[in-house]
């Protein structure tokens, strides 16, 4: 599953110390390629992004190995380190996903987009003033990274075994479906947005472990995928309003649109989230469970 698209995962003949070491290593080496490369910017940051991402998630995963206090401290670090280079990319995300709705919606003007992101800018991300250059911005990530690495080699590990990783998974599941469940019946914004990072958690989660994945599992990853995407449209609407809120003249009928555009997707969500947390994933997950306290402890 996870080997068709590349994505890092464990391996069946390795203890976990060597196994996070192993796969952040690789996200660090990934990191450092593509700053010294020539891609265009954009993709130097997603690129960087990501790496940051899937530490953070593979960190989640391995709570209980690593100990809770490692985790915590090592999270914030990297958390902070990714927030700066968030704001190299807010305002080409929201301007793309405003422009994209609207070419498909008449109520939003290209006047009244301009308007509504001049006046975001000023009145909600001040601190796009005074954010350090890319180039700086970089080198501090990549630190970040590297200093991540160290401390994961030194780490005094809590219980250096596949099951607590197992135990894991079983959380991972556990936060994705309670988080999604507060989203829908709160229809709270922020709420929406906390459950699609659980949500991609859980995907991370799965792909990690892949290697102990049942062979009956190809649905559970596109299953997630869907579901990922359908909350990645939901979290671009809900900036995309509020971005035109902030607009000198807001356009009644483009908030409306935005709005019943949105109760259109979580009703999707929904149906979507129904196939996902259900009886067959979570017995496809418990199988999992088992088969990877059956990994060894140490390496070779």
């Amino acid at each position: 599953m996870a080997s068709k698209r590349s994505y890092p995962r464990f391996k069946r003949d390795e203890s976990t110390v060597v196994a996070l070491e192993r796969l952040t290593a690789t996200q660090v080496l990934k990191a450092e390629s593509l700053v010294k490369s020539l891609v265009p910017q954009e993709q130097v940051v997603h690129g960087v992004r990501l790496a940051f991402k899937f530490l953070r998630a593979m960190l989640r995963l391995s709570r209980e190995a690593l100990g809770p206090a490692f985790v915590r401290r090592e999270n914030a670090r990297l958390r902070k380190a990714a927030l700066s280079l968030s704001l190299w990319r807010d305002e080409k995300v929201v301007r793309d996903t405003l422009t994209e709705l609207g070419d498909e919606m008449s109520e939003l003007s290209h006047a009244a987009v301009e308007d509504a992101l001049r006046q975001w800018q000023q009145k909600t991300r001040p601190q796009h003033r005074h954010h350090k250059s890319l180039p700086v911005t970089l080198r501090e990530a990549l630190a970040a990274l590297r200093t991540f690495q160290r401390n994961l080699d030194k780490a005094a590990w809590a219980a250096p075994g596949w099951e607590a990783v197992s135990k894991g998974m079983k959380k991972s599941y556990r936060k994705a479906h309670h988080s999604l469940q507060l989203a829908e019946a709160a229809g709270i914004d922020e709420l929406f947005h906390d459950a699609r990072k659980r949500v991609k958690d859980l995907y991370y989660h799965v792909s990690l472990v892949e290697p102990a994945l049942p062979k009956d599992s190809a649905r559970l990853e596109k299953r997630l995928l869907k579901l990922q995407a359908l909350l990645g449209n939901d979290h671009d609407l809900s900036v995309a309003r509020e971005v035109m809120s902030h607009a000198n003249s807001p356009e009644a009928a483009a908030l409306k649109a935005l709005r019943k555009r949105s109760v259109q997707l979580r009703r999707k969500i929904g149906q979507r989230a129904d196939k996902v947390f259900c009886a067959e994933t979570k017995s496809c997950l418990n199988k999992t469970r088992r088969r990877l306290k059956k990994w060894p402890v140490t390496t070779g």
